[in-house]
């Protein structure tokens, strides 16, 4: 495979000759959308901008099925002629939503009109109830969830004397994801200890390979982002999420 010859010269050009890529919001957005897209395998569709295609309400109203087991009853148009039709069918998205979820404050407006901020925030709703299952009603804010998957991913690595006190830098260099995939899949990856920083990209690379092939898990997060300074914690917690359901 190419990327295990490249070197860190070679991966911070790739980093920076793709555009936008040193924006922790570009990485959020494919990460997020990678999910969706994940989640929507088994219907007809996919999406490829995640501030555009939701903008008549289908791909959401489809979403919204598969992530909750529930058909959505109510009408809505499937034949879009007309503004008005895409903003019904948004309408009785957020009203699903608002009905399994949690009350949002937007309007069917906002993600018609593809405000990149509200529909990340729309997706990460979403994300935390049916994937990272966060009793929103609490209050679970994004730092105790944090915490939680910080505890959990020491407890996983601690045969290997690893620990890790964030979820972004900590996991640049590939040997954390490395123990956690092997704590999980023995013997998946069974060089864990020899692996060395200048190689990270090639680390990760082949971390997320084995997660993929011996845990199901899907690549949500692009060993790009991974390696990259502006990596959020967001976009980590998406990927470990799948990590912690395999666990269980």
């Amino acid at each position: 495979m190419i990327i295990s010859t490249m070197n860190s010269h070679t991966v911070l050009l790739l980093l920076f000759c793709r555009p936008a890529y040193n924006d922790q919001k570009s990485i959020q957005e494919r990460t997020f959308t990678n999910w969706v897209n994940d989640k929507l395998k088994s219907t007809d569709y996919q999406i490829e901008n995640l501030y555009s295609d939701f903008s008549d309400g289908l791909k959401l109203i489809s979403l919204l099925q598969q992530l909750s087991g529930k058909t959505i009853r109510a009408p809505y148009s499937r034949r879009l002629r007309f503004r008005v039709q895409k903003l019904e069918n948004l309408k009785t998205c957020l009203q699903f939503i608002e009905q399994e979820v949690r009350r949002l404050t937007i309007s069917e407006c906002d993600i018609c009109d593809g405000n990149s901020a509200i529909i990340r925030g729309v997706v990460w709703i979403l994300i935390l109830h049916y994937q990272i299952n966060a009793n929103l009603d609490d209050d679970d804010s994004k730092e105790s969830i944090r915490k939680r998957f910080i505890t959990w991913v020491n407890k996983r690595i601690k045969p290997w004397d690893k620990e890790i006190n964030n979820l972004n830098k900590d996991w640049q260099q590939g040997d954390i994801l490395a123990c956690l995939v092997a704590s999980l899949a023995p013997d998946s990856l069974p060089d864990v200890t020899e692996l060395k920083p200048e190689d990270a990209l090639s680390n990760i690379e082949r971390s997320v390979e084995a997660a993929r092939e011996r845990l199901g898990i899907p690549r949500i997060l692009d060993p790009l982002d991974m390696v990259h300074p502006d990596l959020d914690d967001v976009s980590m917690m998406v990927y470990l999420s799948y990590f912690s359901s395999c666990s269980t």
